[in-house]
């Protein structure tokens, strides 16, 4: 009877990855592969592969978790798309989007029964819970960092807060922005809005100026990131629709031209982000509208899509599909995956099993942590 061999931890990795010589490159890995190509493939990787090789030795967990690794896995173009959703029962889950005609769902954790999900950059999530509890959140590391409430925040009870998330490039800082919206007396018009922005860097609350709008339009979403600010489509106080942005990086407000045709009083709207550009959606009956920014900046690069639905319903836009952008994912009723061709008006179901959902986000899979963001502030 022949002997069995024991499996070495190693031993189901491929050749140049198993350890030989440990005194000359990455990790300690064969020395026939020089360190930049090494680096390149692990950036290639999935987020949870990587994590997987960290564990296999000190030196990986070190090489695999540098500041300059991290912002280069994070600059791979990800091969499918990724979505955040939370479900009807409580899940926070990762739809996972395979060749543009199925998905996979896998769930992450149970959440709040109270649970929002305001926005999503670089892989970190931004959640809120019923108890005002605010966190920062990886789902890919299950990384997280709860966010102090602000000695700034007004009276809950005579205002209304929507928040936004995003990345600012000019000084490496995730920044997390809040409106406190007082509203007048038929509950639609806004009379004051409090400004409030947190730097996950620094630790701190600071209260800015206010947006120049008021944000007249009471019934906010969280904003938009794109392009180093943070967005929300509004009516201004000449009641016309307008796109707001703020600046992460200096801090400010400015406006950016809303598509001549909108009209955010006849119709419910979405703002949303399509393959990195700002995107407009009127939702009309069953005969939805949606713009394109696709020169950011430029009234004159607003571009105009429609698609067909069944008959009215909620639904959400989440991503174009195929490389010709012929297609769109649209989240229906929460429901149902429907995938719109709109060359040719007409839609197909995608199936998603049991999952009903709430909410939900565009996503990538990162190895930013929300903890090592901080950094310490030197009292001189």
């Amino acid at each position: 009877m022949g002997s069995k061999r024991v499996m070495q931890s190693n031993d189901s990795l491929p050749d140049f990855l198993q350890e030989k010589n440990k005194n000359k490159h990455f990790g300690g890995t064969n020395e026939n592969l020089p360190e930049e190509i090494l680096f390149d493939i692990f950036s290639r990787l999935p987020a949870k592969s990587v994590g997987k090789f960290r564990c296999l030795s000190k030196s990986w967990h070190t090489q695999l978790s540098t500041t300059q690794f991290i912002k280069s896995h994070l600059s791979c173009k990800p091969q499918q798309k990724k979505f955040i959703f939370l479900t009807r029962c409580l899940q926070f889950v990762i739809m996972t989007l395979h060749n543009n005609i199925t998905c996979s769902i896998n769930s992450v954790m149970m959440v709040d029964s109270y649970t929002d999900l305001w926005g999503s950059c670089n892989g970190l999530v931004l959640l809120g819970t019923g108890a005002k509890v605010m966190f920062v959140f990886n789902p890919i590391t299950l990384q997280q960092v709860y966010i102090p409430n602000s000695p700034l925040a007004p009276n809950k009870y005579e205002f209304v807060t929507v928040y936004g998330f995003g990345y600012d490039s000019n000084n490496d800082d995730y920044k997390i922005v809040r409106l406190s919206c007082k509203k007048g007396l038929d509950d639609e018009y806004v009379l004051l809005t409090f400004v409030d922005v947190y730097s996950l860097k620094r630790g701190v609350w600071n209260r800015v100026i206010s947006s120049p709008n008021g944000h007249a339009h009471y019934h906010l979403p969280p904003g938009t990131f794109a392009n180093n600010a943070i967005h929300w489509l509004i009516v201004n106080k000449e009641s016309r629709s307008a796109i707001v942005a703020f600046d992460l990086a200096n801090e400010v407000f400015y406006d950016v031209p809303c598509p001549t045709d909108v009209d955010v009083y006849n119709c419910s709207y979405d703002l949303v982000v399509l393959e990195g550009c700002l995107c407009v959606v009127m939702k009309y009956f069953n005969d939805p509208d949606f713009w394109i920014m696709k020169d950011y900046g430029s009234v004159e690069s607003w571009t105009k899509f429609s698609f067909i639905l069944s008959t009215f319903c909620e639904f959400k836009l989440l991503c174009f599909i195929g490389d010709e952008k012929e297609h769109v994912l649209v989240l229906i009723d929460g429901a149902n995956l429907v995938v719109c061709n709109l060359k040719e008006r007409a839609f197909k179901h995608m199936d998603t099993g049991k999952a009903r959902f709430l909410d939900s986000v565009n996503f990538v899979e990162s190895l930013v942590s929300p903890a090592d963001l901080k950094v310490e502030v030197k009292i001189e």
